[in-house]
């Protein structure tokens, strides 16, 4: 009985001091003392029973002491833990990694939370100023609309609802841009292909003055050619004809030698 007695004593003695720690964390925390705070929150863990907020709590600690990489683990180590604010978690881990900028990241958590709670204001706004950071103008202005949707009477309304209006502003100048860079390339393209079909033109009629030039350079070429054989042919000709007068000449002249006879001298005995 005094063992049984001992043990119960034991465990309310833990119990008290698991609440006293966590306590005391509440209190450094609360008095902006994270340095202070974590080492009571690190023992409420150890306790058997551990207040859900002790992970949320830690998280927050290690990112005002500018500890992200520990302050994340806490975040996504409360996630695995029943009982613990799900979409509250999600959204300081999204804003670790938009401290981080893992963008890409943080978009995700903050969708994680919204999908826990899809009124949760502070995610669409948070997801919309990681988008503009990204680029993603159009899904900014729809998370900035979804959140003042929620929460009409936001402080912020007014400053959220010029940004709206400025990225707005901004896609119409995009699309102006856009519409002018493509103007630009097509006329640029539509010059490059004149260009090159007066080039292409250009090269079709010097080849074709080029092959005209060598065809008439042929044909006078050819035409000398003949004239030279038909002079050639002409002087063989010509010295041909004189060769045949000369031996003509020959066989007509010199009587001389041209025995002649008399009725008498024919006459046989």
């Amino acid at each position: 009985m005094k063992k049984i007695m001992f043990l119960l004593f034991v465990l309310s003695i833990a119990n008290v001091l698991s609440a006293t720690s966590f306590e005391d964390g509440e209190r450094y925390f609360s008095g902006n003392r994270p340095t202070e705070a974590i080492p009571y929150f690190q023992k409420a863990l150890l306790e058997t029973e551990v207040n859900p907020l002790v992970y949320n709590y830690l998280g927050v600690c290690y990112m005002q002491l500018n500890q992200n990489e520990k302050a994340l683990e806490f975040f996504l180590k409360g996630l695995t833990v029943p009982g613990t604010r799900k979409k509250i978690l999600y959204f300081n881990a999204g804003n670790v990694c938009f401290l981080e900028e893992n963008y890409e990241k943080a978009v995700e958590y903050y969708g994680y939370a919204i999908s826990a709670d899809s009124l949760y204001a502070k995610a669409y706004l948070n997801r919309a100023n990681t988008n503009l950071r990204m680029g993603n103008y159009q899904k900014s202005i729809d998370d900035y609309t979804k959140y003042l949707l929620i929460d009409s009477n936001s402080e912020q309304k007014e400053n959220v609802q010029a940004m709206i209006d400025a990225l707005n502003t901004e896609l119409v100048a995009q699309a102006d841009e856009e519409k002018r860079l493509a103007e630009e390339a097509a006329r640029i393209k539509e010059e490059e292909e004149k260009i090159a079909a007066e080039k292409a033109a250009a090269e079709k009629l010097a080849q074709e003055e080029a092959s005209a030039a060598a065809e008439k350079a042929a044909q006078l070429e050819a035409e000398k050619a003949k004239a030279e054989a038909a002079r050639r042919k002409k002087l063989l000709e010509e010295v041909a004809a004189e060769l045949q007068q000369t031996e003509s000449t020959n066989l007509t002249a010199g009587s001389e030698g041209i025995i002649e006879y008399n009725d008498e001298d024919a006459e046989l005995d």
